[in-house]
């Protein structure tokens, strides 16, 4: 499983992240140990406000290994900043959510804003109201 460990500083290494997730691979007594066997520290930035943001990703092969560290290490601090420890999820066409309902939202650009709601109106009678203005129909004023 991957991890992705965001919200890292700009002074991480890879040496501090490998740190960082030791003690709680290693496990204690009753659990089950495990390995790094990938790690590196990403750089992304933000095109649209320039910012520079700071990831480490870790492949941990064993699940259970990789569920205790998210579980241990969430919201801990590494160098001074609180870190969010997650797992890493890879978008493909194959599992995003927005593609299984391409054909659905190409039905609603075709329909005008007026069809859209159509079917949930029901027809009336027109019926015509008459306003007067008769002295018992008006309020008296101080």
């Amino acid at each position: 499983m991957i991890i992705i460990i965001g919200k890292i500083s700009a002074k991480t290494r890879k040496q501090d992240l490998i740190n960082f997730v030791h003690p709680t691979i290693k496990g204690n007594f009753f659990q089950k140990p495990g390995q790094l066997t990938y790690v590196k520290v990403v750089t992304h930035i933000d095109k649209l406000s320039e910012k520079i943001h700071y990831y480490g990703m870790i492949l941990i092969p064993s699940d259970i290994v990789a569920e205790r560290v998210i579980r241990k290490l969430n919201k801990k601090r590494l160098l001074g900043a609180l870190v969010t420890v997650r797992k890493y999820h890879s978008r493909s066409w194959r599992n995003d959510p927005r593609v299984n309902n391409a054909q659905f939202n190409n039905e609603l650009k075709n329909m005008r804003k007026g069809d859209r709601r159509q079917s949930s109106l029901e027809e009336r009678k027109q019926t015509t109201i008459e306003f007067t203005g008769h002295k018992s129909f008006s309020r008296n004023r101080l």
